[in-house]
């Protein structure tokens, strides 16, 4: 059995029952291990602009173009925090056991990013040092853009604790539900998400993590939405109770999501149906899914793809529920779509 072949994507809670986890604990990892993350991430010059906006950064060449233009770049570069902050976040699938992000040694920005740029990010374990509990890992993480030029190099140190015995199994996981792929005897390239070929009608599915709402993020994504509905908005008083109430179609929208780190080879989303909000969610609590697959079946008009039946329950963190639906989604099957081409 090859290295990755333990490193499983999900815990098995029973009969067709899995919860999704993600990050390697401080034992599985060994100085030398190269690892590829993915999803990648293009950038834009409105992220550019909000980034420096938020963070009271005035210096123009992130957000003034005219400025941008007179200067050796031409147009506006992208600011460096959010290129450090976008490569480091790639890496949480491999590192999310981490319990702290100890330090850098270095940032080093080695090549410019502009909007339109996509970010990969590869790391190097460089060191294990074992203490209790788990161990520091030593890291180095490159970020390279669409045409594989590197743009950032990060070195730091991370503390991730040791596998507790509940968390060892005996068993081989499946290929279906491994964390990683082995490209070679050093290097792994993370994957997410089953194919049609792996979906088994009547498995349920855990989704985590779970994401806590609030009323500022359910006001904003309302007014984006061009919704100026008072009640959710805050300028209608709600009626007295609890904490003010989030906007059920941002539920939606997030509890759908939730999904896509189990259904991420999802070519097209076909339908919702028979989607019911049994009671609200209120600001500051924290939402949990699950879906069972309903039915697989291979598509009549599309080769080497197929229709999948899902049904999703939301619930708080005491088990209210909060959203269901039913939902149908057209996936690829193994061997079809754009991973390879695109890196993945």
């Amino acid at each position: 059995m090859t290295e990755s072949a333990a490193w499983a994507a999900y815990e098995p809670l029973g009969l067709n029952r899995y919860r999704e986890r993600f990050g390697l604990w401080f034992d599985q990892f060994r100085a030398g291990q190269r690892f590829q993350h993915r999803p990648g991430l293009t950038l834009s010059q409105q992220d550019n602009r909000d980034e420096c906006l938020d963070t009271l950064n005035q210096q123009m060449l992130h957000f003034d173009a005219r400025f941008a233009a007179a200067t050796e770049w031409g147009r506006c570069l992208m600011d460096s925090t959010l290129t450090t902050k976008v490569v480091i976040g790639m890496t949480w699938k491999t590192f999310a056991q981490k319990t702290q992000l100890i330090g850098f040694d270095e940032i080093a920005l080695t090549g410019p990013v502009f909007g339109g740029d996509t970010l990969y990010a590869e790391s190097e374990i460089v060191a294990c040092e074992p203490s209790e509990g788990g161990g520091r890992l030593r890291v180095r993480t490159m970020g390279r853009n669409q045409d594989n030029a590197i743009v950032g190099t990060f070195a730091y140190d991370l503390f991730v604790p040791a596998r507790s015995a509940a968390a060892d199994t005996a068993e081989e996981v499946p290929s279906r539900h491994r964390s990683h792929i082995d490209v070679d005897a050093d290097t792994f390239r993370e994957r997410m998400g089953l194919f049609f070929d792996d979906v088994v009608a009547g498995e349920i599915y855990e989704h985590r993590p779970g994401r806590r709402f609030t009323a500022d993020e359910s006001g904003r994504d309302t007014l984006r939405a061009l919704e100026h509905t008072g009640y959710f908005t805050g300028w209608q008083p709600q009626a007295a109770g609890p904490a003010a109430e989030i906007n059920p179609l941002h539920v939606l929208a997030v509890v759908t999501g939730m999904q896509t780190k189990t259904f991420s080879r999802v070519v097209a989303n076909l339908a919702w149906q028979h989607v019911r909000f049994p009671g609200p969610v209120h600001d500051g609590e924290t939402v949990y899914a699950e879906t069972t697959v309903v039915d697989a079946r291979p598509s009549r008009s599309r080769q080497g793809q197929g229709i999948v039946h899902l049904d999703l329950r939301a619930a708080t963190e005491d088990g209210r529920p909060v959203c269901t639906f039913e939902r149908k989604v057209l996936i690829y099957a193994r061997g079809q779509g754009p991973y390879d081409g695109a890196g993945y």
